[in-house]
């Protein structure tokens, strides 16, 4: 496998979860609301529930918080993605990266939270233990562009 399949196959795979999560956050509300409870594992012999979102009918702005929202691939990601679905617009929030997980908690404790966030791995099992993420097993498994297959396993056991 060359270099240019693997950073092809990535760029894929980050556009692919990027479409899952702004289209399922677009649908389920606003990341302003309480934390939920939604992204716990489901239990073992359970069967995923697929979720399809639609598509809005008007307008809706997602806020992504995140340190590389400024790369002019995220950028080009997300005006490819608003080409894809008009009525969906990525609002992309500046954070520095060494202070990301402290302003999120702030954030989300004072209801303040961004839609979406670009997480440090180190830090999902923090925010996944108080509640304060969605579990997007329905999205993949209703998406027509994301395969779980295409996915490190490794990383995907990491952030389970």
């Amino acid at each position: 496998m060359s270099i240019r399949t693997v950073t092809w196959r990535g760029g894929r795979m980050v556009a692919a979860v990027a479409a899952v999560v702004v289209i399922g956050t677009a649908c389920v509300g606003s990341g302003n609301t309480a934390p939920n409870k939604s992204a716990e594992p489901l239990p073992s012999g359970s069967t995923v529930q697929p979720i399809v979102p639609s598509e809005p009918s008007s307008p809706v702005t997602i806020t992504f918080e995140s340190w590389v929202g400024d790369s002019p691939q995220m950028k080009k990601f997300a005006a490819d993605f608003h080409k894809l679905h008009p009525n969906i617009t990525i609002q992309f929030e500046s954070v520095s990266s060494d202070n990301a997980t402290q302003k999120l908690t702030t954030q989300i404790a004072g209801g303040t939270a961004p839609d979406t966030a670009f997480l440090d791995a180190s830090a999902v099992q923090g925010f996944a233990s108080r509640g304060a993420l969605v579990n997007l097993d329905g999205y993949l498994a209703g998406s027509k562009v994301a395969n779980p297959s295409d996915f490190v396993p490794a990383f995907t056991e990491a952030m389970q």
